[in-house]
């Protein structure tokens, strides 16, 4: 994985050059060699790299890699402090992203500013989650960007044991969990708000089991699902299938639930899919809910507004 960022480093670099059309920014191409020559040497650091752009088309970046997995929390805690202290206010006009590999597939990232103290003590906390959860996983990474916190995990197998080692391990923070699982899985698309307690997963593996037709995507905010994209088996009555998949999860005003839907194709490719925001009323969220008219099968189309009127909060 290191090598891979280290080979889109160089890439990125020898791109820049090619490049006569620059920002307002300064050059900092000597700082940055300054900064992989210092940090290379340092205690904890198995191999280091930075790099800069600095053109219309790429933009004013400084990007760095640092290979750490062996590293205690004080190397960790120096060498981030010694990158702050190189830098100075020399990148100030620069879009900054690091990354630290510190552990067999756990990567840290920072977009933006470093916090020496935060960076080591997430490293051992990631650290622990890699190592109870490396079996299910092919690999993470934990990015903060200013207020969010998001954790990326790909590849993923036995999704509540990963989520009983996540709440382990990040029991005391609040961070966004999003994963893919194996090709195989029941659930392959997961998005989690931690953290989530033992009896709210339980809760929610015991409900998911139950539900009628093939779960493709799941969110779970707060404890409670609160969107689900489903596909309705062929054999199963889709207006039966959906109230009963409503009424199991029993969303509320304060718990609503978006639940999206689709039943194979028609023989004119027209789709039978529609969706319905159970105890709210938000269609135009970041998932696109609402499938475009023209795509949507008559029928479709009329137990979507069905249900809507039925179940949704949306004034009519």
């Amino acid at each position: 994985m290191f090598g891979r960022s280290v080979a889109f480093g160089v890439v990125f670099a020898v791109a820049a050059l090619g490049l006569s059309a620059c920002t307002a920014a300064p050059d900092r191409t000597q700082e940055a060699a300054r900064l992989q020559s210092e940090i290379a040497v340092m205690p904890g650091v198995q191999q280091f790299s930075a790099y800069t752009s600095n053109n219309i088309t790429q933009g004013t970046r400084l990007g760095m890699s640092a290979d750490m997995h062996g590293a205690d929390r004080e190397q960790i805690v120096a060498v981030v402090a010694r990158i702050k202290q190189l830098e100075g206010h020399d990148f100030d006009k620069y879009q900054q992203k690091a990354e630290f590999y510190v552990a067999d597939k756990a990567t840290i990232v920072r977009e933006g500013g470093l916090d020496a103290g935060q960076i080591a003590d997430d490293s051992l906390r990631l650290r622990q989650f890699a190592t109870s959860a490396a079996a299910n996983i092919d690999a993470v990474e934990w990015t903060r960007s200013g207020k969010s916190s998001r954790l990326w995990i790909a590849k993923g197998q036995h999704p509540f044991e990963i989520l009983a080692a996540a709440d382990t391990a990040f029991a005391d923070q609040a961070v966004r969990l999003q994963m893919i699982t194996n090709a195989d899985s029941d659930y392959q698309w997961w998005t989690v708000s931690l953290p989530l307690s033992a009896d709210r997963r339980t809760a929610v593996e015991q409900l998911l089991s139950t539900l009628p037709g093939q779960t493709s995507s799941v969110t779970v905010r707060d404890g409670h699902i609160s969107r689900l994209i489903v596909e309705i088996a062929p054999r199963d009555v889709p207006e039966t299938a959906l109230r009963a998949m409503i009424a199991a999860i029993a969303p509320t005003t304060a718990h609503p639930l978006l639940l999206m839907w689709r039943q194979g194709l028609s023989d004119n490719a027209l789709r039978f899919a529609g969706s319905v925001d159970v105890g709210a009323c938000d269609y135009t969220n970041e998932y696109g809910s609402d499938l475009r008219a023209d795509l949507a099968t008559p029928d479709s189309t009329a137990l979507q507004d069905k249900l809507r009127a039925e179940y949704d909060t949306c004034r009519r």
